[in-house]
C-alpha cells in the first residue's frame, strides 16, 4: 500500500485510531465504512463476502466501532465542508520549569496552535520513537490527569490561545529539592505535578519521561516511556476531530541531570 494516498494529516489520525496507515488502503476503508454507515454487518464483510470487500473479523470489529461513533466522518464526506478548511500545527518547542509549590520539574513543550476561526475539538497527541516503534499518548497542560487513565484526555483547542503540549519531563534525584533561587521557575497550577516522585534512595535525576499520564503520576524509569540520558528523536503527531492535524520529528535530549532537558526541532 502506497500511504502517499494519506496525507499527513490523515496519518496522524489513523494512528490515533490504531489504524496502520501504511498498511490500510484508502479506497477499501471508505468502503468497509460506507458499509457500516448503511447499517451492514460484520458478517457481510467476513463470512459472506467476497473479493475486495472481504476483511478479518477484527478489522471489520474495529472499523464497525469507529463508524458508529463519528470517527471515520472526515473519511465518509470526502474531506469535504468544515474539515478541509481547519487544521492545528505544530509550533514552538520549548523547555522550562515548573512548580506547584511542594513539586518543581522540568518539562519540554510544544506549542498547538488552531489556525482556523473555529474551536478545534476532541484533540489529541501522540509520541512515537523511531529507534523502537514505541507510541506514547501525550497529555495536554491544564487536562486532568490520572495514573489509571490508558489515554490522556482530548481537549478543545481555541483559535485565539495555543495549546501547551507536555512532550516530556525530568525530575530532580532524590533528596535533592531545587534551591529556591531557581530562576525562571513559574508557579502553575495548569501542569500536572507528581504524586509519586521517585523515592528511592538510589534515585540520581538521570534520563526523562515522555509525559504519558502513567509516568506523570508515577515516574518509575522501569516504564517504556522512560528515556535514558542520550539524545533521541521523537516524531509527535496532533489532530482533533474537526481539523486536519500535524506532525514533526524533534531531537529530545535526556539529560544526565534533570535540568539537562532540552528539544530541538530536526
Amino acid at each position: 500500500m502506497d500511504n502517499q494516498l494519506w496525507t499527513e494529516g490523515e496519518q496522524a489520525i489513523l494512528r490515533s485510531l490504531r489504524v496502520d496507515p501504511w498498511k490500510t488502503d484508502r479506497a477499501k476503508l471508505a468502503a468497509v465504512a460506507e458499509h457500516f454507515s448503511r447499517g451492514g454487518t460484520v458478517y457481510g464483510l467476513t463470512e459472506s463476502a467476497k473479493g475486495e470487500l472481504h476483511v478479518s473479523l477484527a478489522f471489520a470489529r474495529k472499523i464497525r466501532d469507529l463508524t458508529r461513533a463519528g470517527r471515520l466522518d472526515w473519511l465518509l464526506h470526502g474531506e469535504t465542508g468544515s474539515k478541509a478548511a481547519m487544521s492545528v500545527r505544530l509550533g514552538t518547542p520549548r523547555v522550562g520549569c515548573w512548580t506547584d509549590g511542594l513539586s518543581t520539574a522540568k518539562f519540554a513543550t510544544i506549542d498547538v496552535v488552531n489556525e482556523s476561526e473555529s474551536e478545534a475539538t476532541n484533540c489529541w497527541a501522540w509520541a512515537e520513537l523511531p529507534e523502537t516503534g514505541a507510541t506514547v499518548p501525550l497529555h495536554y497542560a491544564g487536562a486532568n490527569v490520572g495514573a489509571s487513565a490508558t489515554d490522556p484526555p482530548r481537549i478543545r483547542i481555541s483559535p485565539k490561545k495555543p495549546a501547551r503540549l507536555e512532550l516530556a519531563f525530568a525530575v530532580p534525584a532524590y533528596g535533592k529539592s531545587p534551591p529556591a533561587s531557581l530562576p525562571g521557575v513559574e508557579v502553575t497550577d495548569t501542569v500536572p505535578m507528581h504524586l509519586g516522585l521517585p523515592q528511592a534512595p538510589w534515585w540520581n535525576g538521570e534520563g526523562c519521561w515522555l509525559a504519558h499520564p502513567t509516568a506523570l503520576e508515577n515516574p518509575d524509569p522501569r516504564l517504556e516511556s522512560y528515556l535514558p540520558s542520550g539524545e533521541h528523536k521523537v516524531r509527535v503527531s496532533v489532530g482533533c476531530d474537526n481539523c486536519e492535524g500535524d506532525a514533526q520529528e524533534y531531537v529530545l535530549t535526556s539529560p544526565v541531570s534533570w535540568l539537562g532537558l532540552e528539544i530541538r526541532a530536526r
